[in-house]
């Protein structure tokens, strides 16, 4: 199967955003944080069980209606 040159000449898609090919060297050299840091972010941080809901209006109005929000960001 071919999936295109290694590095284009145009943007090409990444998700449902464009990515210009010079931004295709950070994504490749970039790496992941180790997964109990990752963890760590989102027992601290997350609004909801893990989960980053307080960036999304929609969600967030759910997990208020649930009562499923952490108490601190609860209105």
């Amino acid at each position: 199967m071919n999936h295109g040159p290694a590095v284009p000449e145009e943007e090409v898609p990444f998700g449902n955003v464009f990515v210009h090919p010079a931004a295709c060297a950070v994504f490749e050299a970039s790496q992941a944080f180790p997964e109990q840091d990752c963890f760590a972010c989102h027992q601290e941080h997350a609004a909801v069980a893990h989960t980053f809901v307080q960036f999304y209006p929609t969600l967030y109005e759910i997990a208020a209606t649930h009562g499923t929000l952490r108490p601190d960001l609860a209105n």
